[in-house]
């Protein structure tokens, strides 16, 4: 399942509160994204569970929210915007559907720490945090714009 939605919210320009004879959110926008997705599906039966149910658990739902701000201005006659764009607003990073004995392993020590339940590289010792999450949801990236109207 998944779900998906936004929100918009925007003071024209010349509107919005005044303080001192100028407008600060005058001619500003604001816009959310978002969706959610229920997590995958697998398998997983722990010791003493005699039951054979495929499909029985389910892995961590994944989400993001992204973020739109924009603001309009005019110098010297110039229409001006800033605006700045947050790709995974939250920074969210949510852990791969492990498998095999990896997920096992995952599974039944949950007092480990992750770095000590995770993979680790197959060279070295050091935790494998390159695998470990999905590419799904993607580092938050931040943008900014300025943009000029003639």
């Amino acid at each position: 399942q998944r779900i998906k939605g936004w929100a918009s919210f925007t003071i024209d320009k010349d509107e919005g509160p005044e303080i001192a004879g100028f407008k600060p959110l005058s001619d500003i926008n604001i816009y959310l994204n978002f969706w959610w997705r229920m997590g995958d599906q697998y398998t997983y039966h722990p010791p003493g569970d005699l039951s054979t149910e495929p499909n029985n658990m389910r892995w961590f739902n994944y989400y993001q929210i992204d973020l739109k701000i924009s603001k309009g201005f005019d110098i010297m006659g110039l229409q001006t915007e800033f605006s700045i764009d947050i790709k995974n607003l939250l920074n969210s990073k949510f852990l791969r559907l492990l498998s095999g004995d990896r997920l096992k392993f995952y599974l039944e020590n949950p007092n480990l720490s992750d770095s000590g339940r995770l993979p680790k590289t197959s060279d070295f010792s050091e935790p494998n945090i390159w695998e470990w999450y999905s590419y799904e949801v993607p580092p938050q990236k931040i943008y900014f714009q300025l943009s000029f109207k003639f």
